[in-house]
């Protein structure tokens, strides 16, 4: 029997009669209509709740409400986990500019130097005489092996006919020549000042970063290492680059990529030790 329709009088006429006279014999069923009659008695004593009239005001007014849409980067602005992902970007980004700019900027070892090109271009052509200041084999074999290149032969077909020092011991000369040819290669420490080279152009030859002065003698320095490197002679750029081959010296600029890994590797060489 549906208890709730029957106290409800929704059922049937015939169904109501028969369910009248089936609560005649039935105890159980007649508990339930009890129930459910004390049930709805009491829900129809319960008054609705009062509605403010600010919220009726509220609804009377939604209709013609304008509904705005929030921009992502205010709901980004409220989220904590946003914000922390934009201070770690922002952070990341710092040390990576930072890196890139120490990736490409090689640290000055030594004094500055300015070759004297004019004056090794002046004396070029002079005649080579043996002083006594000429280095012997075992003190261009000891310079070798510190990091001074002093080859019996460079550029190929150029064989070295005289090695001594200039400026009080201060810069090694190395002369090389063939039958029509001749190189000098002038060695000093320091790194290039090339703020003081004066008509010389930074150029790529080969694999290496130089200067260059053009003419009869070319003048090309560079350096590398903490030795500055002038190279001055008759013979033509494909000389020039055997030497610059055999010779210490600097590569091309590094790409973005090298350039940021070599900046990490600075900064982290600067934290360790302070650690």
């Amino acid at each position: 029997m549906d208890v709730a329709a029957f106290v409800d009088g929704q059922l049937p006429a015939q169904s109501m009669e028969a369910a009248r006279s089936h609560l005649e014999d039935c105890p159980d069923c007649r508990n339930a209509v009890r129930q459910q009659e004390v049930l709805k008695a009491r829900m129809s004593s319960v008054s609705s709740p009062a509605l403010s009239p600010q919220f009726l005001a509220s609804l009377s007014a939604l209709p013609h409400a304008r509904i705005t849409h929030e921009s992502l980067w205010s709901r980004l602005r409220r989220s904590r986990t946003a914000r922390f992902g934009v201070a770690i970007l922002g952070v990341s980004v710092t040390v990576a500019v930072v890196a890139y700019g120490l990736g490409g900027a090689r640290q000055p070892i030594g004094d500055r130097v300015t070759p004297d090109a004019d004056r090794y271009a002046a004396d070029f052509f002079g005649a080579t005489v043996r002083a006594k200041n000429s280095l012997t084999p075992a003190t261009m074999n000891e310079l070798q092996h510190s990091g001074w290149p002093c080859h019996e032969s460079l550029a190929g077909d150029l064989d070295r006919v005289d090695a001594k020092w200039l400026d009080n011991g201060r810069t090694i000369a190395l002369t090389y020549a063939n039958d029509t040819h001749r190189l000098r290669l002038f060695e000093q420490n320091g790194s290039l000042d090339t703020e003081g080279l004066r008509g010389f152009d930074h150029r790529t030859i080969g694999n290496a970063n130089v200067w260059v002065r053009d003419g009869i003698p070319a003048i090309v320095a560079w350096d590398h290492d903490g030795v500055v490197y002038t190279l001055v002679t008759d013979a033509g750029r494909r000389h020039i680059a055997r030497a610059l081959r055999q010779l210490p010296t600097q590569g091309p600029d590094a790409g973005p990529a090298e350039r940021v890994g070599n900046g990490l590797d600075r900064m982290t060489n600067w934290i360790v030790p302070a650690a």
